[in-house]
């Protein structure tokens, strides 16, 4: 996303992903997103503050499925909502998974 913006801002919302200025936005969501993927690995590298991560991650990925439920009407805007969906589900599935973890439950066994 901010090596080439443009591309990814053209299979997101269209055309209209590859104007300058929908470059910006773009690159900031890629910087967000690595940030809070750093804070996380380093996170569970030190044991420290996990679930603040995780939050953090999935305030950021609802925010994303709000505005693709908020878009215009569009070819892209089921394909918008479900990834931006995938990424909540994922960020609840580590929270859970994280908290399992502290309370040292083995998720491993059946």
């Amino acid at each position: 996303m901010f090596a080439t913006p443009r591309v990814a801002g053209r299979a997101w919302i269209g055309s209209e992903g590859e104007r300058s200025q929908v470059s910006i936005v773009t690159r900031s969501f890629a910087i967000r997103d690595v940030s809070i993927g750093v804070g996380t690995l380093r996170a569970i590298s030190k044991d420290h503050q996990l679930t603040d991560w995780l939050q953090a991650a999935l305030l950021a990925d609802l925010g994303d499925l709000l505005s693709a439920l908020c878009s215009p009407r569009s070819k892209k805007r089921a394909l918008q909502t479900a990834l931006a969906a995938a990424g909540v589900a994922a960020d609840v599935l580590s929270l859970v998974w994280a908290e399992d973890m502290s309370a040292g439950t083995d998720l491993s066994q059946p």
